[in-house]
């Protein structure tokens, strides 16, 4: 009895020592499995991001040009009030691009409420400023500026 229980001692260690083989081989196996994956995943990543890169780079020349191509139309003087010039300009000076509180600017209405035109009363509403559109129809109403070439094809 004690001959039988020790070859099946035996032989339990010698399946024990093969599946310990077994599993190291497996694990060996997944670890290179893994790296090989993320080789290969880091490898679509980095593609993906030149791929986006040069898309960006592409969508944002073709935005320069379209841009460049409507100055040329409209005129340096023209170009000079546009809003964009202007924040380009504010960069230049120091400023960053959307500081600020917008086209009003600090000193803008205060809200929805009737708090601040209640305390006016009705001999407030005289000294409002005019709207945005009666201000876009005054700038309108302004001589039209010259445009170097624009009397050439006026047939001036």
């Amino acid at each position: 009895a004690q001959r039988v229980h020790q070859a099946a001692l035996a032989e339990t260690n010698e399946s024990l020592q093969a599946l310990q083989r077994d599993l190291l081989r497996l694990e060996g196996d997944w670890t290179s499995s893994v790296e090989q994956a993320q080789k290969k995943h880091r490898g679509l990543l980095q593609r993906f991001a030149l791929v986006l890169q040069a898309k960006i780079d592409k969508e944002r020349s073709l935005h320069n040009e379209i841009q460049e191509k409507r100055w040329a139309r409209m005129g340096a003087a023209n170009v000079a009030r546009l809003p964009e010039v202007a924040q380009e300009d504010a960069v230049v000076e120091g400023k960053p691009p959307g500081a600020g509180r917008g086209r009003r600017g600090r000193g803008g209405r205060t809200g929805r409420g009737r708090g601040r035109a209640a305390a006016r009363g009705a001999a407030g509403a005289e000294d409002r400023s005019p709207s945005p559109v009666a201000k876009k129809q005054k700038v309108s109403k302004e001589a039209p500026v010259a445009v170097p070439g624009a009397a050439s094809t006026l047939g001036i």
